[in-house]
């Protein structure tokens, strides 16, 4: 049998997790959920080798990542690393920084300026998604789904699946009732969610 090989591969590190939790050196990152930039509520996401990425509609305003030698890394966009307020939080850190980090980040979030075109329109639905706690809850956006073997062809039969539904459901509704394919091979699933059942949304 071969080994799956997921694309998803986004949990993170026990470390990670350590860093996270409460009284942890990053968990003022999980506090940014109630946290406003530009009018919209930031959106905070785990990616793959151990990273944390916090966005503001379409846009990303710091990456974060864990290094192997106990050090964090937070970085940014130069559109955002530019600017007078980001100085100070983008650079390495050391776990005995815990309250400066916090000084930094709060100076941060209340200088740095947003585009509107990172939260108009699209940008302003994936904040408010993010929001979402019923009847599923968001937690990851813009996630390439698949894999390799066994586990790959599993999402494959679940794509087609999925593609046969939404055309025999177009085909007998009305237009304003039409169901959207599944995201071609490859591409972008703009939301996933689980529900109070466990099961995945998209």
């Amino acid at each position: 049998m071969t080994k799956a090989s997921p694309f998803y591969q986004r949990a993170p590190s026990p470390g990670l997790r350590a860093l996270l939790a409460p009284g942890g050196f990053l968990a003022p990152l999980v506090d940014l959920k109630d946290r406003k930039v530009a009018g919209l509520y930031l959106d905070v996401h785990l990616r793959a080798n151990d990273e944390v990425h916090v966005y503001c509609g379409l846009t990303r305003l710091m990456n974060v990542r864990r290094n192997k030698n106990g050090t964090v890394r937070v970085s940014a966009h130069r559109t955002f690393s530019r600017q007078t307020f980001a100085k100070e939080l983008l650079r390495k850190w050391n776990m005995s920084e815990s309250e400066a980090l916090k000084k930094a980040l709060d100076t941060y979030l209340r200088g740095v300026k947003v585009h509107p075109r990172h939260t108009a329109g699209e940008g302003e639905v994936q904040s408010m998604w993010a929001l979402v706690t019923e009847t599923w809850i968001p937690f990851d956006r813009e996630a390439v789904l698949g894999g390799q073997g066994k586990e790959h062809e599993r999402v494959e039969a679940a794509r087609t699946e999925l593609e046969d539904l939404a055309t025999s459901q177009s085909k007998s509704s009305g237009p304003r009732d039409q169901w959207s394919p599944p995201p071609a091979k490859g591409s972008e699933v703009d939301q996933l969610a689980i529900d109070s059942e466990g099961r995945l949304v998209l």
